[in-house]
């Protein structure tokens, strides 16, 4: 097997591994369930004295916090696994790989991505890698950074505000409003069209004459983005005891030939002009900019749509984590296709898994 096909065939392996875990945390209770039933079979056949009282700490409480916690490392194992496998380095670290492996069969409770771990564990112990000489890492060039006129800045808080229109789209009547919606979306997309319109040119130009690079690119800053929000996860988990946001129930409820077409396309090339093409034109300070970019993007994802101040802020978190990630990556590159395609498949690989679930 060549080198390519071995990335492809450890990168599926991890991708199910990720899926698998995921899924557990939209069926925790059906997962808990299972797991308490296979805890108190292994205490039976203990035979015991001590069965009596581990059987009062194995409670579906407990079996519930388990599925959740060895769901969510296990996840964040499959991503580092899927970072090992685009960089090629599954067989070259087969130490680290067998070890991550053995963790995620170990804790997993999922049997899709246990089955994963398995056939995956005994190929990096059979397989060979090839041998070839080292190469000079290749990465992206950083893009010089495109003069801002006034002209740009105006547009840009015409954008904002056409954008922010959107909240006032409930005064219309329910006859009016689907028109309203519809036309909101195509404005939108139109206006960033236009307004960055000599920043795509150029941006998409060098993305076509680089494209592998590119592409290693924005999947190793997917692959940051899946990190960043498993671990904020846990703690909106932590002070929240939910994980799932108003804006994602929301999301639920959306049939698909609406949600793939705003989320994949719309939200990527929309969301990410505002999120980091105009605020990068009025903040040139690149830790400001994160900052402010981040919070803004969690903020607008949860605003109006959570019960309280509180719950506003907690859920955020996540989206802040992957607001972070996206600006890191536009101010690595100064090309804001590679934010635009993290955010792209971050939106549809959230969308396969929901359509999954339905």
């Amino acid at each position: 097997m060549n080198e390519g096909k071995q990335k492809g065939f450890f990168a599926g392996m991890a991708i199910l591994q990720i899926i698998g875990n995921i899924f557990c945390w939209f069926n925790i209770n059906n997962y808990a369930k299972d797991y308490l039933k296979i805890l108190k079979a292994d205490l039976e056949a203990m035979g015991s004295e001590i069965v009596f009282e581990l059987e009062k700490v194995f409670t579906l409480d407990f079996a519930t916090n388990y599925v959740i916690f060895a769901s969510g490392i296990c996840a964040m194992i499959g991503v580092a696994l899927l970072m090992l496998a685009l960089n090629g380095n599954i067989l070259k670290k087969k130490g680290l790989s067998i070890f991550l492996l053995i963790l995620m069969i170990l804790f997993t409770v999922n049997g899709l991505a246990t089955k994963a771990s398995f056939i995956g564990l005994f190929a990096v112990i059979f397989m060979k890698g090839e041998k070839t000489k080292k190469e000079k890492k290749e990465s992206i060039n950083k893009l010089e950074k495109l003069e801002v006129t006034k002209k740009d800045l105006l547009l840009s808080v015409l954008l904002v505000v056409v954008y922010f229109s959107q909240f006032f789209i409930n005064v219309f009547s329910e006859n009016v409003r689907i028109y309203a919606v519809i036309g909101y979306y195509l404005i939108t997309f139109g206006l960033c069209l236009y307004v960055f319109r000599e920043r795509y040119r150029r941006d998409f130009f060098f993305l076509k004459n680089d494209f592998i690079n590119y592409i290693k690119y924005i999947f190793k800053m997917w692959g940051m983005m899946l990190l960043a929000s498993l671990c904020t996860a846990f703690i909106v988990m932590a002070l929240n005891g939910n994980m799932q946001s108003a804006n994602q129930e929301a999301l639920n409820g959306l049939p698909l030939w609406f949600m793939i077409p705003v989320a994949c396309i719309w939200a990527p090339v929309v969301e990410e002009a505002i999120f980091r093409g105009v605020i990068r034109r009025f903040i040139p300070n690149n830790v400001l900019f994160v900052i402010v970019s981040a919070v803004l993007f969690g903020l607008l994802h949860t605003v109006g749509q959570e019960a309280t101040l509180y719950l506003t802020i907690v859920q955020s978190l996540q989206y802040m984590a992957m607001g972070a990630v996206m600006a890191i990556a536009y101010v690595k590159s100064n090309n804001i296709m590679t934010n635009m395609g993290v955010h792209c498949i971050q939106n549809t690989f959230s969308t396969i898994l929901l359509s999954i679930m339905k």
